[in-house]
């Protein structure tokens, strides 16, 4: 039971302020795979930090970490939310798509990503996303980004908008080539 305690549960929200220019105060009908996205982020980045048997246990106080955690996913426009449904959508306009409509998972991932830019900027500690665009992570890729000189090493959250498998982007070079 306490396992599924420990799990983020990010659903259908409403009477939240409104997003962006819009007068939504609501996610419900269209929102689905921004939660889905929001909910991987936030169970990555749990299991990074408090490991896969930590468990919440209503009757005691969580670490500081875990409601730090839950800050960055309020549905506020702030950048203390970094991962906001606000903050999402406000990265979602170079889709070029309404606020209400349903976004699909690779739109949801590089809304994640950018919103992830913006807070590492803040605070070199946050784990870095790597977005799997083409459906296939790149070990490079992701090395390039956990150690990054700008930053330093810090951990890095690896989010697929597709199954994806792990190779180099020089491998995929070597495909292209095999299919001239």
């Amino acid at each position: 039971m306490y396992h599924f305690y420990s799990t983020f549960w990010m659903t259908y929200r409403k009477d939240f302020a409104p997003i962006d220019t819009s007068t939504m105060t609501t996610d419900a009908g269209w929102g689905c795979m921004l939660r889905s996205a929001q909910m991987m982020m936030a169970q990555a980045c749990r299991l990074q930090w408090l490991g896969a048997r930590w468990r919440f246990l209503p009757k005691r106080l969580p670490p500081p970490s875990y409601c730090k955690l839950l800050t960055w996913f309020m549905d506020v426009p702030s950048p203390r939310a970094a991962y906001s449904l606000h903050n999402m959508l406000h990265h979602g306009r170079v889709f070029r798509k309404p606020i209400g409509s349903w976004f699909g998972p690779a739109a949801a991932c590089t809304m994640l990503k950018r919103c992830n830019e913006e807070h590492v900027n803040r605070d070199p500690s946050v784990p870095r996303i790597v977005v799997a665009g083409d459906g296939v992570l790149y070990l490079d890729q992701v090395v390039a980004v956990a150690t990054d000189s700008h930053y330093g090493f810090a951990s890095t959250v690896s989010v697929s908008s597709s199954s994806s498998s792990s190779a180099s982007s020089k491998d995929k070079e070597k495909g292209k080539d095999k299919d001239k």
